[in-house]
């Protein structure tokens, strides 16, 4: 049982709401990039958006959530998945649309820009 039941019910209530909203124009973002990049950023892209920000980052964090007696470490390992494997995901993900897009070389380094 939970030491505060209305305040996780609004606490859930607001995050399924803001999640869901975010989630959908991720979602959307993801669609645009099937048009515009090649069919290997797609694929990049759609796996980060199902299997990595909803089917394992999202359904944990519900599952967490749900479960009331989740203890410290439990979180913990929820927070540290989201910090560095996400961020290793997306950054992956955004240089390869850079470079596909001329925004930035191979190197990470932007064509255009000169050197100082």
């Amino acid at each position: 049982m939970r030491k505060n039941e209305t305040g996780y019910t609004d606490t859930f209530q607001q995050y399924d709401q803001k999640a869901s909203a975010l989630l959908n124009k991720i979602r959307v973002e993801v669609s645009k990039v099937q048009r515009f990049a090649s069919a290997e950023a797609y694929r990049k892209c759609n796996y980060l958006y199902h299997e990595v920000l909803v089917n394992h980052v999202d359904v944990w964090l519900i599952q967490l959530a749900e479960k009331g007696n989740s203890n410290y470490g439990d979180w913990n390992e929820h927070h540290a998945y989201c910090y560095f494997k996400v961020g290793e995901y997306i950054d992956e993900t955004l240089y390869l649309l850079a470079d596909e897009f001329g925004v930035i070389n191979q190197k990470g380094k932007s064509p255009n820009r000169t050197p100082r």
